[in-house]
């Protein structure tokens, strides 16, 4: 713990506190008695690591979540998390692996407006035609397809315009992975595990993008056919994707990083180059 005094700044740690703590608030006082009271539940073990009895076995603090661990010593029953009876009902025969899911959705290689949106999506918590219908009796009609919405998800995995675009990028997501883009994939993306690492990560921001750009759409009106609502989505995915590379090669390049970026984001240059003319490096996307 840090406490600032009158310009001065010292470090007290949590044997040091005063027992019970005295505290003119007692909420405060319960808080840091409590908090101070669940660290002697850590105990070190013979096999080299600190851990805590969960139900009478010994469990390696390391292997543990921040949140779990949290929630754990603060002696509070994990909130219950509806996203995960919403998505039991939307994939039914999926099992879930929600580390390497909410790993996709905090991805460093994506921007934070990307997963602020896939964030959303994860958690199935945002206004949609199904979910206004829900709460108002309003009429359940998708602003892209005008086809009822079947539910939470329609947006980013059912959605026949979705679907266009979806493979419309078909090509390309290939080059990064070359497997078929099945829902799950559209749902979390792909888990990133040894072979092809950077690929799948390459391939899973691109749907990320993707995703964003139908998943912040979602409400607005396009008129003509489906080929035609698909072709202006698909504009907005190239000019978003390409903004968001421009601006990560800016940053890149100004950190001196560009070995990074290409390493990154420019595998067999399938999304752009890097030139150099007069003393200028220039960036270049080729979707």
């Amino acid at each position: 713990m840090v406490l600032h005094v009158e310009g001065e700044t010292y470090l007290i740690f949590f044997e040091d506190l005063p027992y019970p703590i005295i505290n003119r608030r007692q909420m405060d006082a319960t808080f840091l008695r409590d908090l101070n009271n669940s660290f002697s539940n850590i105990e070190w073990s013979n096999e080299d690591y600190y851990y805590i009895l969960i139900e009478g076995i010994k469990t390696n603090i390391r292997n543990m979540s921040f949140k779990d661990f949290y929630w754990l010593q603060m002696k509070i029953d994990i909130p219950i998390q509806p996203f995960k009876s919403r998505w039991a009902l939307v994939l039914p025969n999926n099992v879930f692996g929600w580390n390497y899911i909410w790993e996709n959705v905090h991805s460093k290689v994506l921007s934070y407006k990307t997963q602020s949106s896939l964030w959303m999506m994860t958690n199935l918590n945002f206004i949609s035609a199904y979910t206004l219908s829900r709460m108002y009796s309003l009429p359940n009609i998708c602003c892209k397809c005008n086809n009822a919405e079947e539910g939470y998800a329609h947006c980013f995995l059912f959605c026949p315009i979705s679907n266009l675009v979806y493979m419309h990028f078909d090509g390309i997501l290939r080059q990064f992975h070359d497997v078929d883009l099945e829902i799950e994939e559209k749902a979390f993306g792909i888990p990133l595990k040894n072979t092809n690492k950077l690929g799948k990560q390459l391939r899973n921001y691109f749907v990320a993008c993707v995703k964003c750009v139908l998943f912040r759409n979602r409400a607005r009106d396009c008129n003509g056919n489906n080929e035609i609502k698909s072709k202006i989505l698909i504009a907005k995915c190239k000019k978003y994707i390409t903004t968001d590379l421009e601006i990560k090669f800016l940053n890149y390049r100004a950190k001196s990083k560009l070995t990074t970026f290409r390493k990154t984001f420019l595998i067999n240059n399938i999304l752009g180059t890097i030139t150099s003319n007069n003393n200028s490096i220039n960036f270049t996307c080729n979707i």
